[in-house]
């Protein structure tokens, strides 16, 4: 594969095995090695792609080895059949193809040169693993506020430190769905957080407001650590592995974060005063019209010639224009800012132009003529030629039917078994540490009469029949307990209006309900699973017709001399 490009990540819809399969195999690419195990048009099948192919994915053949080893080469077939197809109708000259190449050609040089910023191995040693198993020992329950500039977090400190309440601030300043409500983490584990806010969790005096910290990449914090208890934890060997691979990663992110700080700086990367505003002014209304008329044309489309040369970053070598930025926020694999605050959006701008600093650095330095490169870009862009020729030949002819749909239902129905009604012994306690010692204590074959009665505890003991759905918030709670347990099972405690309550279930009546009361969220996956079936079966017929008018050669008795499972690939490096 020689067309220019670069592609996205891959697409999340779900697909049927056969097809998975073949995208799977698709990621692992192609290769060329001695004895050829198959030709598939112009495509010569080696027995390093398929050594390469399974070390990937023979995970995914069970079975006798023979058997899986012909069924990972069949998968090879098909999926080369299907690129041959694709080129055969020009699919390579498609903008859309083209589109994708690039931005994956990008996205390839982004990550190698993260990785030339990370540098060599990153060391972990004996000693740093045993500090960090210490200080698992204990965890801690904290509280955050997050704000996306110093100047904010600094208003936010003054008002804390004034005495305004700490989960008010944190509900007012922090970005809606990034921290949970009133900033409560709840009980966290050292070594999970980064590291400007690590060191405080191990640390900080309870009760004290700490920061504002930065934390580089992301934006500023202020912290407050309100309890700490014991944790139990597996032994030191145990976690030694886990352990040490935390470690290395918070090495690689901080190594990155101050690379990337002094690249930025190196490339005088500045987003003009109000850039922020004007991009939101102009793009979020084409961007929720577009998100209501998909099929509409493209952001960058709508702007006008000035519109779309108006220049909202510089930095030494070009500048980023906001025809720049509505090509961005379209691209299917890159992230999008929330347009409704212009902080994050002044981030997003930023974190833009540092990726084209990034590529144009890498560029620089030729990463683009290393053979790495066109490997990894050749496989991306023959998946990117898959996707677009199974989306015209499979995807736009196929339709689910009523009756298809079905009997997708007939062959699912027992996933779809509801709870109608429960008869329970109930009890309710004050304390929960008694209501759960009850639990933890009922004797086998007991009832939770004769619990309570052999724990003298002065509850009393209740009949009830409850039906599902049930309002009750407590039933709510309980349902899907219940709908696994059988009888003489116990459930809870669990918090009600007047206390702590325990549930014995005596019998219930469960199934699943008829084809017409599915909601229309069932009936959505059963659409999904019925429209892979079709997918699924189309795609086995499209390749099975390709074979017909594609020349392919087999030699499956080569397949005896690999090995299986396929051995890991030796490690060459220092």
């Amino acid at each position: 594969m020689t067309s220019p490009g670069v592609v996205p990540k891959p697409s999340a819809a779900p697909r049927r095995a056969t097809v998975a399969a073949l995208a799977a195999v698709l990621l692992a690419g192609c290769g060329v090695g001695r004895g050829p195990l198959a030709r598939v048009g112009s495509h010569t099948i080696s027995r390093d792609e398929f050594l390469r192919v399974a070390r990937a994915e023979q995970t995914r053949y069970p079975g006798a080895p023979d058997s899986a080893k012909a069924r990972l080469l069949d998968d090879l077939i098909r999926q080369h059949l299907l690129i041959e197809a694709a080129k055969e109708a020009g699919l390579y000259r498609d903008s859309l193809f083209l589109d994708a190449s690039r931005r994956a050609g990008e996205y390839i040089l982004r990550e190698r040169m993260s990785r030339e910023l990370i540098g060599g191995p990153i060391a972990v040693t004996p000693g740093e693993v045993a500090a960090l198993y210490r200080a698992r020992a204990q965890e801690a329950r904290c509280r955050i506020v997050f704000a996306w500039t110093a100047d904010l977090a600094r208003i936010a400190s003054a008002e804390l430190r004034g005495g305004a309440d700490f989960a008010a601030v944190a509900n007012h300043v922090n970005p809606p769905g990034v921290v949970p409500p009133g900033g409560d983490l709840g009980f966290v584990v050292p070594g999970t957080l980064p590291l400007s806010l690590d060191g405080p969790l191990r640390t900080a005096p309870l009760g004290q407001l700490i920061g504002p910290l930065e934390v580089p990449g992301q934006g500023w914090f202020l912290m407050r650590v309100e309890q700490r208890r014991p944790r139990t934890q597996p032994t030191l060997e145990a976690e030694t592995p886990q352990l040490a691979e935390l470690i290395r990663q918070t090495k690689q992110r901080e190594v990155l974060m101050r690379s990337v700080d002094r690249l930025r700086a190196s490339a005088g990367i500045r987003v003009l005063p109000g850039a922020p505003e004007r991009m939101v002014a102009r793009l979020l209304p084409l961007a929720q019209a577009k998100e209501q008329h998909p099929e509409g044309p493209h952001l960058v489309e709508t702007l006008s010639t000035a519109e779309q040369a108006s220049v909202l970053a510089e930095y030494r070598g070009g500048v980023y224009t906001l025809g720049d930025a509505a090509t961005d926020l379209e691209n299917p694999s890159g992230a999008r800012p929330n347009l409704y605050m212009t902080p994050v959006v002044a981030r997003w701008i930023e974190s833009q132009v540092l990726n084209r600093v990034l590529v144009d650095e890498a560029r620089r330095r030729h990463y683009d003529r290393e053979p790495e490169f066109n490997t990894t870009l050749s496989q991306l862009q023959d998946r990117v030629l898959v996707e677009g020729y199974v989306a015209r030949e499979v995807n736009a002819r196929v339709a689910v039917t009523e009756q298809e749909l079905r009997q997708a239902y007939q062959r699912s129905a027992p996933m779809f078994t509801r709870l109608e009604e429960a008869r329970l012994l109930t009890a309710t306690l004050e304390d929960s540490a008694v209501a759960s010692h009850l639990v933890e204590n009922a004797f086998p074959g007991g009832t939770l009469r004769e619990v309570v009665a052999t724990a003298s505890l002065p509850v009393r003991v209740q009949s009830e029949t409850v039906r599902f759905p049930s309002a009750d918030p407590v039933w709510q709670t309980l349902e899907p307990r219940l709908l696994q347990m059988t009888a003489g099972e116990y459930a809870g405690p669990v918090r009600a209006a007047r206390g702590w309550l325990v549930a014995q279930l005596q019998s219930k009546a469960q199934g699943p309900p008829s084809f017409e009361a599915l909601s229309a969220q069932e009936r959505s996956y059963l659409q999904g699973q019925a429209l892979d079936r079709l997918r699924g079966g189309r795609i086995l017929a499209l390749t099975d017709s390709l074979r017909r008018a594609i020349r392919v050669e087999v030699h499956r008795e080569r397949l005896r001399s690999i090995p299986w499972p396929v051995p890991p690939e030796p490690n060459t490096r220092s």
